[in-house]
């Protein structure tokens, strides 16, 4: 396996309010890209062992979805990176270009929902 993908606070690039941002450290055949996660927190509520918000941020309003959420992106990003390695792609492809794919495949994932006037139901 070529590829890899892990979850990281950014301590390099500090927020006004405190925070760091999250994001995911995409990496295929030694060339490596990131991708922004809209979760940023303080230093102090960052489980670096599980690499997860920890449950005692008050800043997040539901820690569990976010920690969920995180998690399916890394998923989806390593089944992306699969179906291209599965595929004979992924050595041939730029790491712009397996950006644009794990970028499309979350839009195509987080434009799914359920209607109100079906959850109601």
């Amino acid at each position: 396996m070529a590829y890899s993908v892990k979850v990281f606070l950014d301590q390099r690039s500090q927020r006004k309010d405190g925070t760091y941002p999250k994001k995911h450290r995409i990496t295929a055949y030694r060339r490596h890209t990131e991708i922004g996660l809209e979760y940023a927190v303080l230093l102090k509520y960052w489980d670096e062992d599980r690499k997860a918000i920890k449950t005692t941020c008050k800043t997040i309003p539901n820690i569990k979805r976010a920690n969920i959420r995180i998690q399916e992106r890394k998923t989806t990003a390593m089944n992306v990176l699969s179906d291209l390695e599965d595929s004979g792609d992924l050595p041939l492809m730029t790491i712009k270009e397996v950006k644009a794919a794990i970028l499309a495949a979350k839009t195509a994932r987080g434009k799914r929902f359920t209607p109100r006037s079906q959850k109601n139901q």
